[in-house]
């Protein structure tokens, strides 16, 4: 929706389009991993939570961490490469808020 709101005609920048949408869901992705790792024994106790795949023991932290890291570095690199600073530094920002403020 952003994209859209910022205008020009979206044919011709469908290269940002899609660097925009696959950056941040990367970015987005990460920030939820890192949430789940450092929640794992609050997640134990919440009925609603308890079948996350670290709680289950499905996924290991260190697999985890792998996969959280490597989301986190494609989609804040593909967001630096394809979009804009500005696009860059919020899609990064969402990763250190939610995981770490959050």
């Amino acid at each position: 929706a952003g994209f859209i709101a910022a205008g020009g005609p979206i044919s011709t920048q469908l290269d940002v389009l899609g660097s925009a949408v696959v950056g941040t869901a990367l970015c987005s992705s990460c920030a939820a991993g890192w949430n789940q790792i450092f929640e794992q024994n609050r997640d134990s106790k919440m009925k609603r939570t308890q079948q996350r795949p670290l709680v289950k023991g499905t996924l290991t932290t260190n697999e985890a961490i792998t996969a959280t890291t490597l989301w986190g570095v494609a989609g804040t690199s593909i967001l630096a490469l394809g979009t804009d600073p500005v696009t860059t530094t919020l899609g990064a920002s969402n990763i250190v808020l939610y995981a770490g403020a959050y």
